[in-house]
């Protein structure tokens, strides 16, 4: 994991608002796991405004079936690792980074810290 990387995009990222289809909880989830583990699911899971995510969602079934048509099948809260993906069933954000003792989930003007066992199920990356 590159600390430095996700810290500073945590910095660019935490003041702005929740905005979806541009700063959404996926939106924040995908470029911070692209920015702090390397791994690039931008082309698979990112949209560029609230039209094409809500285009994008509808063609997929929905996020979930979004989320797992790219990243596979269902984990079990605790078999997920830093570097995954979350399920929450809360509001407003639903999808979160797991890293070592939190999940980071953008929400509002600010960057969450979710503990774990707020996780319904995750995905690998």
């Amino acid at each position: 994991m590159n600390v430095l990387a996700l810290h500073d995009y945590f910095e660019r990222t935490a003041a702005l608002p929740f905005e979806f289809g541009r700063l959404d909880c996926v939106r924040f989830a995908v470029e911070a796991l692209h920015e702090g583990f390397g791994r690039d699911y931008r082309a698979d899971l990112m949209y560029h405004d609230r039209r094409s995510a809500v285009a994008r969602l509808r063609a997929a079934d929905g996020l979930r079936d979004a989320i797992g048509a790219s990243l596979g099948r269902e984990l079990r809260p605790e078999e997920l690792e830093p570097g995954d993906l979350a399920w929450f069933d809360w509001e407003p954000a639903t999808i979160g980074l797991v890293l070592d003792d939190y999940v980071a989930v953008k929400a509002g003007r600010t960057i969450h810290r979710v503990h774990p066992s707020a996780i319904l199920f995750g995905w690998r990356t």
